[in-house]
């Protein structure tokens, strides 16, 4: 392992920090260069004069400089690769910040793992030094850039964003280039540690989206250049995704990538439900009736013949959308109202859990369905003594063995006229980079539906 070490001393720490990256910045930049890198620039606080000089140099080599203060967590550290992603066309492939001179051994193996050559910018205790780890590749060799987590605990946190080469793809899978991902509650609450007992670490996040397959097996050289959701695979927030072949489904030309992206785990799960629990001339009531999945149920409910179909929202600026899509809305602080919806409601579908979800249940008549299939309050719902209602509890993962012997690419013949008849609720994209805005979209009371650009990773 090649090491940049700095003197003690304020001047000697610039001159050995910026010498060494802007020489890395001007190696990568050159047609035949063989590697890419990624460069850090760490900033001594109370240096503005010098800060500026640097930020001169940097935008010279296609960098835009990050200021990193004397006080810095680890959260910040993780958001360097991030940063430089967004600043620079070079490849990002490890960062974290080594404080008052003591570098992570832990950081260093792992880049090590990964096949990068590890060049460690050692500082004195008055700065901080950035870790660079550079891969020496062959530049027509693409790279992949994932989102994992290593531990559980906040997306905010936890997610960290790794790029290296592609590993060989298995004989019989697709090799997917992925473009649009969603950000769904359902993506998110995994990273959380929700379900660590059947999750293992590391895991990349996301469990849909959409792409262009540019790589296939011999006898389905035909699949190269259509586009197709990558089911069942890897996790899906990442620029390349490999997917056993028969479990890619094909889009068809008439729909869009921003819906095609959505097309998967909230519609499949949607249809699926009214498959089991048909809503003809019944009176249906939705909660956390705001959500993806929520909205599919009452629309196609009504589609279906649902004779009623009413929502209780959460978020007030959800209650116009309702509306508009022939849904009858329900404040959830409107106890009176959800108390008389549930005394009328035939199905309930739940998306909520906690105390409305448990109210909801205890006061649903004898031969009426509640079907619980969420919990975006983190709470369970109570099955306490003397429920007359049939309960039961969805998980789309239970479904897909019958769905794979029956095809996917069968089961999606059905969804796509529904999702162009019916197309979800407008998305807003954020660049790949802004994925830490994207997530705080979601975690936001009210956000709006959200989906991350990957083609903006290169």
């Amino acid at each position: 392992m090649s090491q940049v070490t700095c003197r003690q001393g304020k001047g000697a720490v610039w001159s050995g920090i910026t010498s060494a990256t802007m020489r890395a910045c001007r190696g990568t930049a050159k047609p035949r260069a063989n590697r890419s890198c990624l460069v850090g620039l760490a900033y001594l606080a109370g240096l503005p004069a010098r800060s500026g000089a640097l930020k001169t140099r940097a935008a010279k080599v296609g960098l835009e400089p990050i200021v990193v203060k004397n006080s810095v967590n680890r959260e910040a550290a993780r958001n360097l690769g991030t940063l430089f992603l967004q600043a620079s066309p070079l490849q990002t492939a490890f960062a974290e910040v080594a404080l008052r001179g003591r570098l992570s051994c832990q950081s260093a193996d792992r880049a090590r793992s990964a096949g990068f050559s590890t060049v460690s910018a050692f500082c004195g205790q008055s700065c901080l030094g950035l870790v660079q780890a550079m891969p020496w590749t062959d530049p027509q060799q693409p790279m992949r850039v994932s989102f994992v987590y290593r531990t559980f605990g906040s997306p905010q946190s936890s997610l960290e964003v790794l790029v290296r080469e592609l590993p060989p793809r298995d004989p019989g899978s697709l090799r997917v280039r992925v473009s649009h991902v969603p950000v769904n509650p359902s993506d998110l609450i995994p990273i959380t540690g929700a379900y660590a007992h059947r999750i293992t670490l590391p895991g990349v996040a996301g469990y849909e989206g959409v792409g262009r397959v540019v790589e296939a097996p011999d006898g389905l050289s035909h699949m190269v250049g259509r586009r197709v959701l990558p089911l069942r695979g890897e996790g899906t927030w990442q620029t390349y995704v490999d997917c056993p072949a028969h479990h890619a489904v094909e889009v068809p030309d008439t729909v869009p990538d921003l819906v095609a992206a959505r097309a998967y785990i909230n519609p499949l799960a949607a249809a699926t439900m009214l498959r089991l629990w048909p809503v003809r001339d019944k009176v249906v009531l939705l909660s956390g009736a705001g959500s993806s999945c929520s909205e599919h149920l009452g629309r196609w409910a009504i589609s279906q013949g649902a004779r009623r179909v009413m929502g209780i929202y959460r978020s007030e600026c959800r209650k116009d959308r309702l509306h508009r899509v022939g849904i009858e809305p329900i404040a959830a602080s409107d106890f009176s109202a959800i108390s008389n919806a549930s005394v009328v409601a035939d199905v309930a579908f739940d998306a909520l859990g906690g105390d409305v979800a448990t109210g909801i249940l205890e006061r649903m008549r004898e031969e009426t369905d509640f079907v619980a299939y969420g919990l975006l309050t983190g709470k369970p719902v109570l099955t306490r003594a003397g429920i007359r209602a049939r309960y039961h509890r969805f998980h789309m993962r239970d479904h897909f063995p019958v769905l794979a012997d029956q095809g996917m690419q069968s089961a999606f013949a059905q969804i796509w006229p529904l999702l162009e008849d019916a197309p979800p609720s407008p998305a807003r994209v954020f660049p790949a980079q802004a994925w830490r805005e994207a997530l705080s979209e979601v975690e936001r009371p009210g956000g709006q539906k959200t989906i991350l650009d990957l083609t903006s990773l290169g």
